[in-house]
């Protein structure tokens, strides 16, 4: 399905959050009070981190309002008592499952000078992966136990040093949690930069690179959007990385680094760095700062020794300008592209997390001179630059520089490449726009093998003929025999590239002894597979677009429902040939009128949407929203009747939390049946006896002891008893585990 056509009750969901978030003086059911006085202590680079309530409010301190310094190495030091085997010998390593046939989202990726079989590509939270088959077969190259953010690779290419290899960390820019949002939304906080020099099999951290607190962007290998080697000097190895706040210089591999540009104490949020054959540098660094003030240093620069730089900034250059990338003309190395963009002045309900206003200048250095001149050619974009979802699909969509990349073709200075939502080629550099042309991305078919999956992240042209171009997308890796088709061709090359995005993973309950597993995965639907052999081949759920996110296998695998954003379910039956058929949608009109088009959302709904199914009956659904519970009495019924959708639907309407509150987790029982208990984001808990008919009376269970204002993230039932649950506190700082045998008594 394309993409777009689900804005209305998904993307512009999220959106829609972003701009109550800002503009509305009471935050009514957004942000909880006790989130608010925990962001008030914030910086803007805070706000910015904490790109979501969601996110945030699982995983705070609820004592201190912030996540732990050095978190992580604190998780991997505990990490490392676990037991390796339980009290009867038994091994606890786990197995893996798959799917080996679906990506995830990728980052960066190159090709080995030595040899362009061998391909090293960063995945966004999967680390960094190897194939020596050009694609065929990738495995992993990276520990489970260090920052899985891969977001710039580069290999040392001077003869008798391309053993040795970069990569940075830090994905500071990301969409995994999208519910509210900052016109800069980081999530992925990186630990600076990893080296190889066994050709990328193994990685080691580069120490004089790591620190900074977890929960805080502040250090400057935080972020490392760009690395490069200098080609042309022998007897030092110099590295830059282009980081959050500077541009960093190394001279010998790594160990030690010192600012070659930049400005530490108001940082740049984005900055990109490339270089030519002759060692000749350009940098970029944004105007756009987490602090009030301008950093010193933002604009456009050139440098022939890395160390003095002049700035060559455009005349007339957008005063405001956030993320950025360069990119030289491999065959005429005078010849420098700059795209950039900056949020959109276009006032949408979503303009705050989506829309972007983007730049593209030609800069041409006349060496005689010793100088260049710049050309304006943004009016020749795709939409004439503007990114804003009011003016798709005539527009260049780069979700404010979550998805923004740029390359020149190897043998044409005039070939140009642009990727954001979709991939854009000019064959004259956008001196107009009649040589442009669309190659893919939105609108995208799920179900197509040969579409370029939206969200492009970088690409890299293979080396013996640049008309083979490969992709690093939301889907993964993608690849073409021919950038200059017509229509291009895509194909994916994903073979046990196993870096996908689980929101959520179900499995059959019922089925003594059955392999189905079923998860929802981020901008890639929802995918199942019969076996548990990891090689085996997972089938897509559901023929849609989205993020696939909550999703439950009846008994015996009879149907199955799915979740997307804001209360978007779907249910379907399995054919005896293990296919999906009968996809209904089952989101009743009594909840989809709650959609209210002048904030572009339907405000009952969190992001994330959660559910439950009665597991005794499997008719039973519970739908929550916000601060509520939504009841269909015969959700079995109407997965094999499509005009059942809006039929059994109640509002559980004794349930009466606060506009501050949000409904986390839900757990059901077996026996007694119809026993349904109910956490929220501030540590409150709830229980409904015969929840499955007429409107009962919820009672507040829970402790003393829990931890005070934490988020309940999961509630499990006993089956065999449903006085006995456990529930689970996500917070740092507080005690995470808590067990009843008494109905929560």
């Amino acid at each position: 399905m394309k993409k777009y056509f689900y804005l209305t009750v998904a993307i512009i969901f999220c959106a829609g959050l972003s701009y109550l978030w800002f503009s509305s003086s009471s935050n009514k059911k957004i942000i909880s009070n006790s989130t608010l006085n925990g962001l008030e202590r914030l910086s803007k680079g805070d706000l910015a981190l904490y790109n979501s309530q969601y996110e945030y409010e699982k995983t705070r301190n609820p004592q201190t309002n912030m996540i732990p310094e050095n978190i992580t190495s604190d998780e991997l030091a505990f990490a490392s008592t676990l037991p390796q085997k339980d009290d009867s010998g038994r091994s606890q390593l786990w197995e893996h499952r798959g799917p080996f046939n679906v990506g995830g989202r990728m980052l960066c990726i190159a090709f080995d000078v030595e040899d362009e079989n061998i391909i090293l590509a960063g995945s966004s939270s999967g680390g960094m992966w190897r194939t020596y088959t050009g694609g065929d077969v990738w495995y992993k190259v990276t520990s489970p136990n260090v920052e899985q953010s891969a977001t710039a690779l580069v290999q040392d290419t001077r003869e008798g040093k391309t053993q040795t290899w970069y990569y940075g960390t830090g994905e500071i820019l990301s969409t995994t949690e999208r519910n509210v949002s900052t016109n800069v939304r980081t999530i992925g906080i990186g630990n600076g930069i990893f080296k190889s020099i066994d050709n990328g099999e193994t990685w080691q951290h580069l120490t004089s690179t790591a620190g900074g607190q977890q929960g805080t962007l502040s250090k400057i290998f935080q972020g490392v959007y760009r690395i490069v080697t200098d080609y042309t000097i022998q007897d030092k190895d110099v590295v830059y990385a282009a980081c959050y706040g500077a541009i960093m210089r190394s001279e010998d591999g790594g160990d030690t680094w010192e600012i070659t540009l930049g400005d530490i104490t108001n940082k740049s949020f984005a900055t990109d760095i490339a270089i030519t054959s002759e060692g000749v540098l350009y940098a970029a660094l944004s105007s756009f700062t987490t602090s009030i003030m301008r950093p010193q240093k933002a604009g456009i620069w050139r440098s022939e020794d890395g160390l003095n730089w002049t700035e060559i900034t455009p005349d007339g250059f957008t005063d405001i300008f956030r993320r950025l990338q360069l990119a030289v003309a491999p065959s005429n190395e005078n010849v420098l592209y700059l795209m950039t963009e900056r949020p959109s002045s276009i006032h949408v309900p979503y303009s705050g997390i989506f829309n972007s206003d983007n730049f593209l200048y030609k800069y041409t250095y006349n060496p005689q001179a010793d100088s260049g001149i710049w050309e304006n050619r943004t009016d020749h974009m795709f939409g004439r630059g503007h990114g804003d979802f009011l003016s798709y699909p005539n527009s260049f969509i780069s979700y404010g520089g979550y998805t923004f990349t740029l390359g020149v073709k190897p043998d044409d200075e005039n070939v140009v490449f642009t990727g954001g939502m979709s991939l854009f080629r000019s064959t004259n550099g956008f001196l107009d726009t009649i040589q442009t042309r669309w190659m893919g991305g939105d609108p995208y078919d799920m179900d197509s093998l040969h579409l370029l999956h939206p969200d492009i992240h970088a690409f890299a042209f293979y080396p013996s003929n640049p008309d083979k171009l490969y992709v690093a997308c939301d889907g993964g890796i993608v690849t073409t025999d021919d950038n200059m088709a017509e229509n291009v061709i895509w194909n994916r090359i994903n073979n046990y590239l196993c870096t996908s995005q689980f929101y959520s993973v179900a499995i059959d309950h019922a089925a003594d002894g059955d392999n189905i597993i079923m998860g929802g995965l981020q901008d890639n639907n929802w995918y199942y597979t019969y076996t548990d052999a990891p090689g085996d081949y997972w089938f897509q759920s559901v023929d849609l677009y989205y993020d696939g996110f909550s999703c439950r296998i009846a008994d015996n695998h009879e149907f199955a429902i799915v979740a997307a954003y804001s209360g978007n379910i779907w249910t379907h039956q399995f054919d005896e040939a293990g296919h999906t058929k009968n996809i209904f949608y089952q989101t009743p009109d009594t909840l989809l009128s709650f959609y209210d088009p002048t904030i572009g959302a339907n405000p009952i709904f969190s992001f994330y949407c959660n559910f439950i199914l009665d597991p005794v009956s499997n008719e039973t659904f519970y739908l929550p929203t916000t601060n509520s519970v939504w009841r269909k009495d015969n959700m079995k019924a109407a997965s094999q009747d499509t005009s059942l959708r809006n039929a059994g639907w109640s509002r559980l309407n004794n349930l009466d939390l606060s506009g501050s509150v949000e409904i986390t987790a839900l757990g059901i029982s077996v026996e007694p049946p119809n026993r349904l208990y109910i956490g929220t984001n501030n540590g409150h808990m709830y229980r409904i006896d015969d929840a499955n008919t007429g409107d009962p009376v919820p009672v507040e269970i829970g402790s003393s002891d829990f931890p005070f204002n934490a988020y309940i993230a999961c509630l499990d039932v006993n089956k065999d008893n449903a006085d006995r649950v456990i529930g689970v506190f996500s917070n740092y700082g507080v005690q995470s585990i808590y067990y009843t045998d008494d109905g929560g008594t």
